[in-house]
């Protein structure tokens, strides 16, 4: 696919035979991972880039920036049937990292800016503790990248980053008081989501203006 799309552009007839034959390929594997109902499986298909229209890639144009982005349960539950991804309209691709290392249960990487995404944590059986959970390790990970990048300011952040271990504390010590804004999932769930989304909003910048200076 990509050899085409460079050589002979994105509107070339042999396109979509080639494309035809991935989506066997995909398809392929699904009913074998299918086939395997014991077995939970996430199959992700995405593009690290798009094109113009001569095959080309490299600059800012929507077409060489947007890419789909596809998480293909193998084993769906009724909660993943709901479609949670149906209010989303676009994910930034640093985004992606953390997400697959919170699948994964791996450690999110040290110099990542993104978020995890957790639609597709939902879309994967993940309950609402493992969520929040997956939102405190990237909260802790995007702190230190946040002092890396401004070691003269963490302390701005100091206030909040207490509040989550706290409430992370207290979530798995007592039950879920009703009323109560501490033990609240949707309260919680926008608290994280609004720390996560301002430390990558201020980090991100900086660390573009560094990739073009090396660059």
């Amino acid at each position: 696919v990509d050899h085409i799309g460079h050589a002979y552009g994105p509107y070339s007839d042999l396109l979509p035979p080639k494309l035809k034959e991935m989506d066997n390929v995909v398809e392929f594997i699904y009913n074998k991972l299918r086939s395997k109902s014991e077995i939970q499986s996430l199959i992700i298909v995405c593009g690290d880039h798009g094109m113009t229209a001569g095959g080309s890639h490299g600059g800012i144009t929507k077409s060489e920036l947007l890419t789909p982005l596809l998480f293909i349960n193998t084993n769906p539950s009724e909660a993943t049937l709901k479609n949670p991804f149906k209010k989303i309209k676009t994910i930034d691709q640093v985004d992606f990292a953390p997400t697959l290392s919170s699948l994964l249960a791996l450690p999110i990487p040290t110099n990542s800016f993104g978020n995890v995404i957790p639609q597709a944590l939902l879309f994967c059986g993940f309950t609402r503790d493992q969520i929040l959970h997956a939102f405190f390790h990237n909260v802790f990970q995007l702190f230190e990248v946040y002092k890396s990048v401004f070691p003269k300011k963490s302390k701005f952040f100091i206030r909040n980053i207490r509040k989550v271990v706290f409430n992370h504390s207290e979530i798995h010590q007592v039950k879920k008081v009703k009323g109560s804004p501490i033990y609240n999932y949707s309260y919680l769930f926008k608290f994280y989501m609004g720390l996560l989304s301002h430390m990558k909003r201020i980090c991100l910048p900086v660390w573009l203006s560094i990739t073009c200076l090396i660059s």
